[in-house]
């Protein structure tokens, strides 16, 4: 995950022949007439990404609990990474999903999560999207 916002228009379900859902198909573009498909597996469907931080930088925060498991505080090379607990601000932490809807007749904005421009134009579409915005661009600061 870069960051990149990436879409899927017009999506379809894609089955197995005993009609289960194995994935979704769609078009990558929002211009008629241009195609650019694209076809995401169910198994890589619903991911999520989650940010620890001062809790008046994190929309929506929950306390960051005392007896969170030690095997989700490592990175990959098994490094312990549980300094945050020795911070004495008021901490938060959020998980949200790394998708999200969008409407019909709404202008898909464009760019990485990491820019002013993207986050504004998420913005745009509502106080649902500028919030989720907010916390994905924060898990990649």
């Amino acid at each position: 995950m870069n960051g990149d916002l990436n879409y899927l228009v017009k999506l379809q379900v894609h089955t197995d022949f005993d009609q289960d859902p194995v994935g979704l198909v769609g078009n990558m573009s929002n211009i008629k007439g241009e195609f650019s498909i694209a076809y995401v597996s169910m198994t890589s469907i619903g991911g999520y990404f989650c940010s620890i931080d001062k809790r008046t930088k994190l929309i929506p925060s929950q306390a960051a609990p005392d007896n969170i498991p030690e095997q989700y505080l490592k990175d990959e090379a098994g490094t312990l990474l549980d300094s945050w607990k020795d911070d004495t601000a008021d901490l938060g932490a959020v998980t949200l999903p790394a998708w999200f809807p969008i409407y019909a007749g709404h202008d898909l904005p464009r760019g990485r999560i990491t820019k002013d421009r993207t986050v504004e134009a998420m913005k745009a579409l509502g106080p649902g999207y500028e919030k989720w915005a907010l916390a994905a661009r924060h898990s990649f600061v």
